[in-house]
């Protein structure tokens, strides 16, 4: 296969952002809305299946019998990601084991990139600023919530990034943490390796149809566990290993 883009997940494959990153902004954007919510890792991690920050917090309403308007919600998910962006901005959040090096590795190769998620702009802008802040964007562009009118399992984000970079699909690779951004990268007929979220509480048995399932992206301190799917011969994930399966 001669891969020539490859389309990044952001929350959970790029970096860490879940737990430390989206969870406390929800926190802190109940809090500050006077709505007695507080999801603990545990109810967060549950609700990591539900995809989209609005649609998230309307399941756990609905769920747990709280009444919020349509209108409310979308409120308090405005002000989750301006509390978000502060917390990126920080620098708390960190890349996943592997990231920058593949990254790299793809922009030196002049293999296009690509972020396609349904979290908003809002959210990929300023993690792109400060996690790159001393090289160039190795993006060419970004596909986000504001693009779509369905989140993952979707795969509108997927079909509009193909579009968008006008690369072939056979020539493209998905590199997602979850069964749902799985299945929309397959219900776009695209290829896509696993890399599972440490949150995740999906086991790495259902992801069938992935050309991979891996641990993390691995680097040289931490070498790369193959799950599904044929072995790294480095122990990484890298071009080489992307054009091999």
């Amino acid at each position: 296969m001669e891969i020539k883009a490859v389309f990044w997940d952001l929350d959970g494959t790029i970096a860490d952002t879940e737990m430390y990153g989206h969870r406390l902004a929800f926190n802190s954007a109940f809090k500050e809305s006077g709505i007695n919510v507080y999801w603990d890792e545990n109810c967060y991690s549950d609700l990591l299946a539900i995809h989209g920050g609005t649609h998230r917090i309307k399941f756990y309403c609905v769920n747990n019998k709280i009444d919020l308007s349509d209108n409310r919600i979308k409120q308090i998910h405005h002000k989750k990601q301006e509390l978000y962006s502060k917390i990126i901005e920080n620098g708390s959040i960190k890349l996943r084991t592997g990231v920058k090096r593949l990254i790299s590795e793809l922009s030196a190769a002049n293999i296009e990139q690509y972020i396609v998620t349904t979290s908003s702009l809002l959210a990929v802008e300023p993690l792109v600023k400060t996690m790159f802040s001393n090289t160039a964007n190795p993006f060419s562009g970004y596909i986000t919530s504001e693009d779509v009118n369905y989140p993952k399992p979707n795969p509108e984000a997927y079909l509009k990034a193909i579009n968008y970079s006008l690369i072939p699909k056979e020539n493209i690779m998905v590199i997602e943490d979850t069964i749902a951004g799985l299945n929309a990268a397959l219900s776009a007929n695209l290829n896509c390796i696993v890399t599972l979220s440490p949150w995740s509480k999906e086991d790495h048995g259902i992801f069938l149809n992935a050309r991979a399932v891996v641990n993390h992206l691995g680097d040289e301190s931490s070498l790369t566990t193959v799950y599904r799917g044929i072995q790294c011969p480095k122990g990484l994930v890298d071009l080489n290993y992307i054009q091999s399966i």
